[in-house]
């Protein structure tokens, strides 16, 4: 029996997966490409790179499995510009993750266009501006992997990507305003299409196969978890909630700091939810590493072990800033409470705690904005399948847990649309209750997330 193929395109690696029809993965193959950061505000990437990575990973699983169709999930809102007829992309793609039109992100607000310098917008208009134009397309990394690997060069997009760009209206479409404000028209970008739509065709080592779905991460990650709630606890932290509105619930923001996303596309249009987002989870652990406390971040959850509970620390983990609730940039780390016989264990277990108390964070902003009871929420992510933030997640919102069998939830996403099989058909999770009443230490670590707040005044007044 055939499979479903999965590329998953992350910030700094690909992962491939083969999938069997009951939705088990039978291989993940994975190869890193290289993310240049030449100084802070920059991050780039090879295109082309990428896309033949992504190539050399298919073409080694369909080598192994038969192959029925494909799927195409991916880190979101950075930028390419290719040639779709060449099936060549610039040699610098803008990674998400860089801020160097963050100047141009606060002078259009003053003029009244919101866009913040980690969607795409004013990326693809920085990519136009330096020469990537004349036959160029400039999308996101699903509308170049589109592009690249099927046959008939099909040039699309969808439209959770879409959304994650700035400029979709909430009817559909790109806005003509911020497109003429930046310089661009509505043929510099990949058409939009619903997340499961014929795409063309790719061939392989064992024949072809139609890629039928492309995915945002975060989205794919959100329908391959059960209920409405989800989390991921990876470089980041993000949470949604999947509400089925018709139109976006919040112009901007809810009173809670989240942001409403269209969660899925169907052939009548989006459906739309909201989102949560906590700059550094997963990413805190390099800070230990950094100071060789740990040489890899599994090694966190065993040095906590030995931790004394009475020692622990409160650890806020800002260390590019606050998202939701407040979205402070100017927001730094802030260790407090540190006892007489601190030790790295302590620190361990206050830092690993610290990714579980903002992801409670999330969660209840999530519920609060939204307006819906949330009694249990997916979870999935590096970090969140760390035991010690999985069982202090429970205890600190007071609600179950739902453990995806893996940790790449968006695989099992992205595989489940291309089968077009419902939730319910997804692998059983692994069910985490409360174990304590953390009340008051949650009460305690607010207080020092309030302390954290405005450490960089200038920053802190930034607002996308």
């Amino acid at each position: 029996m055939g499979k479903v193929a999965v590329i998953d395109i992350g910030s700094t690696s690909i992962r491939a997966s083969a999938l069997t029809g009951s939705l088990e993965v039978v291989e993940t193959l994975s190869l890193p490409f290289n993310l240049v950061r030449a100084s802070s505000a920059s991050a780039t990437f090879d295109p082309n790179e990428v896309a033949a990575t992504a190539r050399l990973l298919l073409d080694r699983l369909a080598a192994r499995h038969r192959l029925e169709s494909l799927a195409i999930t991916n880190q979101r809102a950075s930028a390419v510009a290719f040639d779709p007829v060449a099936k060549v992309a610039g040699a610098t793609g803008l990674s998400w993750e860089d801020l160097r039109t963050a100047p141009q992100c606060l002078a259009l607000a003053r003029s009244g266009l919101i866009l913040a310098p980690s969607e795409s917008a004013t990326k693809f208009a920085w990519l136009k501006a330096r020469g990537s134009g004349g036959r160029a397309v400039f999308g996101t990394l699903d509308a170049w992997l589109t592009c690249y690997l099927t046959e008939e060069h099909t040039v699309v997009t969808d439209t959770t990507n879409a959304a994650m760009t700035g400029l979709l209206r909430p009817e559909g479409g790109y806005d003509p305003v911020a497109l003429e404000v930046l310089g661009l028209e509505d043929g510099d970008l990949a058409p939009i299409c619903p997340n499961l739509y014929p795409r063309g065709t790719v061939r392989m080592p064992r024949g072809e196969a139609p890629l039928l779905v492309t995915i945002a991460d975060q989205q794919a990650s959100l329908q391959g978890q059960l209920g409405p709630f989800k989390l991921t606890l990876g470089t980041s932290g993000v949470a949604e909630v999947e509400l089925l509105d018709p139109v976006p619930r919040y112009p901007r923001r809810g009173p809670n700091g989240t942001f409403p996303v269209v969660t899925l596309a169907g052939a009548s249009g989006p459906s739309f939810g909201l989102e949560a987002f906590w700059i550094s989870a997963g990413s805190s652990l390099a800070w230990l590493e950094q100071l060789g406390v740990i040489t890899t971040p599994e090694e966190a959850s065993t040095l906590a072990s030995g931790a004394d509970r009475s020692k622990v620390p409160l650890v806020v983990p800002a260390f590019a800033g606050i998202g939701t609730p407040y979205w402070d940039f100017g927001a730094r780390t802030v260790i407090s409470g540190i006892a007489g016989g601190f030790s790295r264990h302590e620190l361990a277990y206050g830092l690993l705690e610290g990714i579980a108390q903002a992801g409670a964070l999330l969660i209840d902003a999530l519920a609060a904005d939204a307006g819906v009871t949330c009694d249990r929420f997916s979870l999935d992510g590096k970090a969140g399948h760390n035991p010690l933030v999985s069982r202090l997640l429970a205890s600190l919102t007071g609600r179950q847990v739902l453990l995806s069998p893996t940790a790449e939830a968006t695989t099992l996403g992205a595989g489940r649309i291309a089968l077009s099989l419902p939730k319910e058909a997804l692998p059983e999770a692994s069910v985490i209750e409360p174990e304590e009443d953390l009340t008051e230490r949650r009460r305690a670590w607010r207080e020092s997330l309030a302390s954290a707040r405005n450490a960089i005044p200038a920053l802190s007044a930034v607002r996308f």
